[in-house]
């Protein structure tokens, strides 16, 4: 299911890759696009894309997702009424998460000493990528969350007090 079927892409660098089903006999399909981003589909109907910072992204025929970001700013849990258990494990000079959702999704992140994150797992969940901020769910909700910085006040309106 290409876009553009004879050439094996899509159409414009924008438009999402569409993949035709690989019969249980064929060998697995390896697309190249643009920026260094790989993607590879497998006789059994998953699909794993790789980044070149070392992110991948899996999914199976039916949909299960998993992952691991490389360069990931902050994590934001969009539905946080879904989480079950969140543990969380000081080793040295950082502190690893683990976020499980009711859906039985997990989230695992590291962050070091400076608030970096170091380190992002996640599977069964839905997630969104947007400027280096991971939005995290177990829902739809979770990729229509918008990232908005804080609100500043100016000046004359008591931004500035004294």
């Amino acid at each position: 299911m290409f876009s553009d079927k004879s050439r094996g892409k899509s159409p414009n660098k924008d438009a999402p890759l569409l993949l035709d089903q690989l019969g249980p006999n064929d060998s697995p399909r390896v697309i190249a696009m643009p920026k260094g981003v790989v993607a590879r589909q497998d006789p059994d109907g998953s699909v794993t894309v790789r980044h070149p910072d070392g992110s991948e992204i899996s999914a199976s025929a039916q949909g299960y997702c998993r992952g691991r970001f490389c360069t990931v700013d902050s994590v934001t849990v969009a539905d946080i009424a879904y989480v079950t258990e969140h543990y969380v494990n000081r080793v040295h000079e950082t502190v690893s998460h683990v976020v499980r959702f009711l859906n039985g999704g997990t989230l695992c992140y590291a962050v070091d000493f400076n608030g970096r994150v170091i380190d992002c797992e996640f599977s069964g969940m839905q997630v969104s990528l947007q400027e280096g901020h991971l939005i995290v769910g177990c829902t739809e909700m979770a990729l229509s969350l918008e990232l908005r910085k804080p609100c500043q006040l100016p000046a004359e309106q008591g931004g500035n007090r004294e």
